[in-house]
């Protein structure tokens, strides 16, 4: 194809979706719709990325920007938001991109080495289950929405939340719901949307978080005014080290979310989990239905997922 012509992304276009298409039309021409139409889909989200960190032209695009992109996906993948298959996509037809326009490789980077790939059988116990009462998680770093950051890992902690249903659970609500059921039911911000019976149960360090939040947080959920979720996302996981740091939590959110599980595989069970022994204690039975217990509270839809947060079943 002939380009548009013009000073702004290498002459594809002035606006950054034309821009995309047409380098993509240039590159695989245009008999490939399918093949152009899911490498537009998988750069959407990098364009989306841009704006936020305003870089509006291709040629703005620099190795910290990739780098940017590259930590953002990590986060979603750490926030359970994303897969680490679908994070290599997305990365993956960034580089497409990026060499055909640029017509050089200075901005490739590595999916298989950036994007960590989970482990499907947790072989560490997390470093997260010294945290056991909800003022353990205070800190004191001088850094804005100190408050907001501790609930949220308080969340993760004592409900298992993921970090996106942590941010979007409704405060009141949820404290109002523990109180009269004993349980809460985690639908707000959960993975895919799905909208299932997730009961997560009552303990002192939820209750005394959710009470926490009521009466010190006067909006809906955690997210700050100033931000809408994704900036809020990108914020809390730029401020997330400082935090891991000064409370030694190591992973940061899923660890928490991981210490939960360990934690309710205890009072399932009698017997720590597997990560935590070293070997599985408790009978096959009970280890099985502790498992499928937890699929629930997590938002899993698999009893095998569990060996990710508890340890190996066998």
């Amino acid at each position: 194809m002939n380009k548009p012509g013009g000073s702004k992304n290498y002459g594809y276009g002035r606006k950054l979706e034309y821009a995309v298409h047409n380098a993509l039309l240039d590159k695989f021409g245009d008999g490939r719709f399918s093949t152009r139409h899911t490498y537009e889909s998988r750069i959407q989200q990098f364009l989306n990325f841009m704006r936020r960190e305003t870089v509006r032209d291709l040629r703005r695009v620099t190795r910290d920007v990739i780098t940017g992109y590259t930590e953002n996906l990590q986060a979603e993948i750490g926030a359970e938001s994303l897969t680490a298959t679908t994070a290599v996509h997305r990365l993956s037809a960034v580089n497409v991109l990026m060499s055909h326009v640029r017509q050089d490789n200075a901005l490739l980077v590595s999916p298989s080495k950036t994007i960590a790939r989970r482990r499907h059988v947790r072989e560490s116990a997390p470093i997260g289950l010294c945290v056991t009462d909800f003022n353990d998680l205070f800190v004191d770093l001088n850094r804005p929405y100190e408050r907001e950051m501790t609930i949220t890992l308080a969340l993760c902690r004592f409900a298992g939340m993921r970090f996106r249903e942590a941010s979007l659970t409704p405060l009141a609500d949820t404290l109002s719901e523990l109180l009269e059921n004993a349980a809460c039911n985690v639908v707000h911000g959960t993975k895919g949307g799905r909208r299932v019976h997730r009961p997560v149960p009552a303990s002192p360090a939820l209750l005394h978080t959710l009470e926490y939040a009521v009466a010190t947080i006067d909006r809906t959920n955690i997210i700050p005014p100033a931000f809408n979720y994704a900036r809020w996302q990108s914020f809390a996981y730029r401020n997330m080290p400082a935090y891991a740091g000064a409370l030694n939590i190591s992973q940061g959110f899923h660890d928490l979310r991981a210490a939960y599980a360990c934690e309710r595989y205890l009072a399932l069970t009698g017997h720590d989990a597997p990560v935590v022994a070293g070997e599985r204690l408790a009978p096959k039975a009970a280890d099985r239905e502790a498992r499928d217990m937890l699929s629930v509270e997590l938002g899993h839809s698999r009893r095998q997922i569990a060996s990710s947060y508890v340890g190996t079943s066998r």
